[in-house]
């Protein structure tokens, strides 16, 4: 009889009584424990850079708005443990979670510096009750025969976190930083500026079309008169807009092409739908230059190529929506008077939200000008 039998049976009868250590809700809660802290890593080093370049603010300013977090997170803990322990933990844990995710959504579109440091703050308060039911999930995970185990790879993923996340903060802020590819300060130019891309997309698709519905002639003669209402415009606004009168002028230039649509959507004569032509080609003389100076003075000197391709692109959008949707509605109407109707609707918005956030953020954010 073999003497290391007893000694083989026992090791196996242990193996087998062992409880596992990995189940799947161990791993899921530690992964989701290393991105809570990776993201958290992440946000570090390049968070003082972006609120002193977004907000041209000091150092000591952005180091109090930084400091939140951890007021945030330290004035929960109490409340946090207490929760945790009297809540469903599991719901709690997703729903604090998610909301710490939504609020780095605020980093970026706050544009009041006391918001951000309510965002910040908040972040803080999630951050502290998400942790905090972490690692509570993660132990009501483990056996409690290997409790000790457990919680020992379960760090591991905040080392991991703290190795990774800081550096890739950095990698991504400085060689993939938006701003090299778009220039985020200009987000309102560049949403206003879809709509008058989105209005001036069926011009050039359908107006033929437009003037054969209506029974005119020389349709020819429609662009010509937009292309002599924007030079002559373009000659004057240049100057105008250097005198320091570039947030009017552009105003001015919204609100004509709203009434040039309204005009060209109710046109009945040959009068009405050439007067409509030459009022979007004035407009647009005030509005083309006028966007384009909005964005560079928005932008640093070395983000004008930048500046120039946010404007451009906003432009380019704009058309493409408008010739698309146009072309839908005419299908559906079976006419296109409704498409230039839609497309001064559009610009009314435009008008809207020029006057009550695109000039405010301009005059509150631009560098030169």
């Amino acid at each position: 009889m073999n003497d290391n039998m007893p000694n083989e049976r026992t090791a196996n009868i242990n193996s087998i009584q062992k409880p596992a250590l990995w189940t799947r809700n161990f791993v899921t809660v530690a992964a989701a424990n290393f991105l809570l802290f990776f993201s958290f890593y992440q946000l570090l080093p390049i968070l003082p850079l972006y609120i002193i370049e977004k907000f041209q603010t000091d150092n000591a300013t952005a180091g109090f708005i930084i400091s939140l977090y951890t007021i945030g997170a330290l004035a929960c803990r109490p409340f946090a443990g207490f929760l945790v322990d009297t809540l469903s933990r599991k719901p709690l844990y997703f729903w604090t979670f998610f909301a710490f995710t939504a609020c780095f959504l605020g980093y970026k579109t706050v544009s009041i510096l006391a918001i951000l440091a309510v965002v910040r703050f908040a972040h803080g308060l999630f951050f502290g009750i998400s942790s905090t039911a972490s690692n509570t999930v993660a132990i009501d995970a483990l056996p409690a025969s290997r409790r000790g185990e457990g919680i020992g790879y379960f760090g591991i993923s905040v080392n991991l976190a703290f190795a990774t996340g800081p550096m890739t903060g950095m990698f991504l802020y400085d060689p993939l930083s938006l701003d090299r590819f778009f220039l985020t300060r200009a987000i309102p130019q560049f949403v206003n500026f879809i709509f008058v891309g989105f209005a001036y997309g069926p011009v050039t698709n359908y107006i033929a079309l437009y003037a054969k519905e209506l029974g005119i002639g020389g349709s020819g003669w429609f662009y010509a008169l937009i292309a002599g209402g924007l030079i002559l415009n373009r000659v004057m606004t240049g100057r105008l807009i250097d005198r320091g009168y570039l947030i009017h002028l552009v105003g001015t230039g919204m609100t004509l092409n709203v009434v040039a649509y309204f005009i060209l959507a109710f046109s009945h004569s040959p009068v009405t739908f050439f007067v409509a032509a030459f009022l979007i080609g004035t407009s647009l003389g005030l509005i083309f230059p006028g966007y384009q100076t909005m964005c560079v003075n928005l932008a640093r000197h070395d983000q004008r190529g930048t500046a120039n391709s946010t404007y451009l692109s906003g432009w380019d959008i704009g058309i493409g929506a408008g010739i698309l949707t146009g072309g839908s509605m005419a299908g559906y109407f079976g006419m296109h008077q409704p498409v230039f109707l839609a497309c001064a609707v559009a610009l009314i918005i435009a008008d809207v939200l020029y006057f009550a956030w695109t000039a405010r953020h301009y005059l509150k954010n631009k560098l030169e000008g």
